[in-house]
């Protein structure tokens, strides 16, 4: 059990604002709580408390990998792993665009996820590949014994292919969003108890103020964030 230790500091002259400290297992952290007013100041005091020992995450700093190592921790997959222990393409794929990004920023990259996964070398020459083979085969089973093919017949031919194969691979791509929105809960439902906590916390910390109004934003901001991967393909 972790030992926790609070306290109030009064304003300084310059910062005419209180200072709240922790001290968490023998070591004194410090924070503003941003108002000259005490009885608010003690509210956050708790609020920052009851955090800590929840183990809550702000959003704003959390980063991609943290909740993608919490996905995997919690024996999750993300793609199906390879033979070797190497991370599945679906992974690589994720790890290399969105390493080091906020996770308030991921929901406004995932269009320029889906243009820079299905503009790589790798993807587009595979494509060719697919393309040239369905071709292939919508011809063969359009001949039925003839000798050729209109060339009308033949345009339609290519234009199905086309749109068959690139379908196929905005499926690949949506196949790694819907995992990426799978962490993205997974997080979520971890703090969710937190989240809880805190409310209920600062509801209980100042009778006759509004503070858990501000503690309740935490699940907005999620829900926020979750509502940004409502996939389309179109």
């Amino acid at each position: 059990m972790r030992a926790f230790h609070r306290g109030i500091r009064p304003p300084r002259a310059k910062s005419k604002t209180y200072q709240m400290y922790l001290t968490i297992d023998g070591q004194k952290r410090f924070k503003s709580t941003e108002t000259a007013d005490y009885e608010e100041a003690v509210g956050k005091l708790r609020e920052w408390e009851t955090q800590e020992k929840v183990g809550y995450r702000e959003t704003k700093g959390l980063r991609y990998q943290e909740i993608r190592d919490d996905y995997l921790a919690a024996g999750k997959h993300i793609g199906q792993p390879s033979k070797n222990g190497e991370p599945s393409s679906f992974q690589r794929d994720l790890d290399i665009f969105f390493k080091n990004l906020r996770v308030s920023a991921v929901g406004g990259r995932l269009a320029e996820f889906r243009n820079w996964r299905e503009s790589q070398a790798r993807v587009l020459e595979s494509k060719t590949e697919d393309i040239e083979k369905e071709i292939a085969l919508q011809t063969m089973r359009a001949m039925n014994g003839r000798y050729s093919l209109l060339d009308v017949e033949k345009a339609k031919i290519r234009k199905d292919a086309t749109t068959w194969v690139e379908n196929g691979v905005k499926a690949t791509t949506d196949k790694r969003l819907k995992r990426l929105s799978a962490i993205f809960h997974h997080a979520f439902r971890k703090d969710a108890e937190s989240i809880s906590g805190i409310f209920l916390i600062s509801l209980s910390s100042a009778p006759g103020r509004t503070t858990g109004s501000k503690a309740s934003s935490p699940a907005r901001t999620w829900k926020t964030l979750l509502g940004n991967f409502r996939l389309t393909t179109n």
